[in-house]
């Protein structure tokens, strides 16, 4: 798939915004990965995408410069009685 492919898939997926990002501006933060290890996000070890599962920073930055392109996407949560 097109990087464009993949940002429209996400959006039909039902992620509220897409949109390709370059590999290179991303660096994996030591003070990010300190957040997880306080589990201040309740995921810590339940999620494949967060630590321990997702690797070391090392691993991280390497799958991340792996990558010509990629999509960026985010998912906002609706309350369950939304209408929206």
């Amino acid at each position: 798939m097109t990087i464009e492919e993949w940002v429209t898939y996400a959006k039909e997926l039902g992620f509220a915004e897409a949109a390709p990002v370059d590999p290179a501006a991303l660096k994996p933060n030591a003070e990010v990965r300190a957040m997880c290890a306080a589990d201040k996000c309740h995921a810590y070890g339940k999620n494949w995408t967060c630590p321990p599962e997702c690797g070391s920073l090392e691993e991280c930055a390497a799958r991340i410069s792996a990558n010509k392109a990629m999509a960026q996407k985010r998912r906002t949560a609706r309350a369950k009685n939304s209408s929206k």
